[in-house]
């Protein structure tokens, strides 16, 4: 079994190469679960509902011109869908080292947080959404 530490992520957004300024990313998959108990049942069952996800991106922000923050404020401002694409390693997607792709929105961008003595941060979620095209997430090794 092989172990490894992420130290070269790769995440765009609308085509935006933002791995350079990330500190941490997460990819959170889930499904809603929808309760299909019934009458004589003496323990809660469950089917699977629709999928969700979320990436949530902390990075060391920069505010110079061309920078991270002249590229997200006007993609979150815009409220548009726009695609994305994740790597646990700036590689070729391949079996070790897979992608996930979809389309998705800014739904939450905080342009500023930390503390006196700090570095800047910024954070962004982005959620599914159709637009143009479907709202899932795919995982692939090619």
């Amino acid at each position: 079994m092989a172990f490894d530490i992420y130290d070269n992520a790769y995440f765009s957004y609308n085509t935006n190469n933002l791995s350079a300024y990330i500190e941490s990313i997460e990819l959170s998959a889930e499904r809603e679960l929808q309760d299909d108990t019934t009458m004589g049942d003496t323990t809660r069952s469950n089917i699977a509902g629709l999928k969700n996800w979320t990436f949530t991106v902390n990075f060391k922000q920069d505010v110079a011109a061309s920078a991270l923050d002249s590229i997200i404020w006007p993609l979150f401002d815009a409220g548009a869908t726009h695609a994305l694409e994740f790597r646990t390693d700036a590689g070729s997607a391949s079996a070790s080292n897979p992608k996930w792709t979809g389309n998705g929105l800014i739904s939450q961008y905080t342009p500023a947080t930390g503390s006196v003595g700090d570095v800047k941060m910024a954070s962004m979620t982005v959620v599914p959404a159709k637009g143009s095209g479907s709202a899932a997430l795919t995982r692939a090794t090619l």
